[in-house]
């Protein structure tokens, strides 16, 4: 159950906020996945004003941060049509307003095309602090186990 709640204005107050051991905190991005947790008492910290929601291309290569939502990139032209496809077949319209794409990799199942279509694509998600990028194929395998980082904040994929 959510105890208390923080709104960071920058990625920076966000990591202290999460880093800080003596709270509980947890990252908040579209909610569908921690709103669910019914377990202990925690905190959130919620990242829609990080700036972790931008969308881009970088030569071959197309940027997402984690906090993007899935209705995001469905609109956005430079994301390859398979993986429009697979959010579409994967998420009802109502949550693709509502989940972030670093919170469907978070929570999704091997049955999940749109993470299937992304493992194939090579993404590397990138952690904070220390910037550790590791690619989707190496995480999922061992993401039940201590992440890389505190916080997911982009994935990068071929175009």
């Amino acid at each position: 159950m959510i105890k208390t709640y923080f709104r960071p204005k920058t990625l920076d107050e966000a990591l202290n906020l999460l880093t800080d051991t003596t709270k509980h905190l947890k990252p908040l991005g579209g909610g569908t996945r921690i709103s669910r947790e019914q377990a202990g008492e925690f905190g959130v910290v919620d990242l829609q004003d990080t700036g972790l929601d931008n969308v881009a291309s970088r030569g071959q290569r197309l940027a997402a941060g984690a906090a993007v939502r899935l209705e995001i990139l469905l609109d956005h032209p430079d994301v390859h049509p398979e993986i429009k496809r697979a959010i579409r077949i994967d998420v009802s319209e109502n949550l693709r307003n509502m989940a972030t794409l670093g919170g469907w990799l978070m929570s999704s199942d091997g049955r999940s095309i749109l993470s299937t279509v992304l493992l194939a694509l090579d993404t590397t998600l990138t952690w904070v602090p220390g910037q550790a990028r590791v690619r989707l194929g190496n995480w999922l395998p061992v993401r039940a186990e201590e992440p890389p980082g505190v916080l997911m904040t982009e994935l990068e994929w071929w175009l």
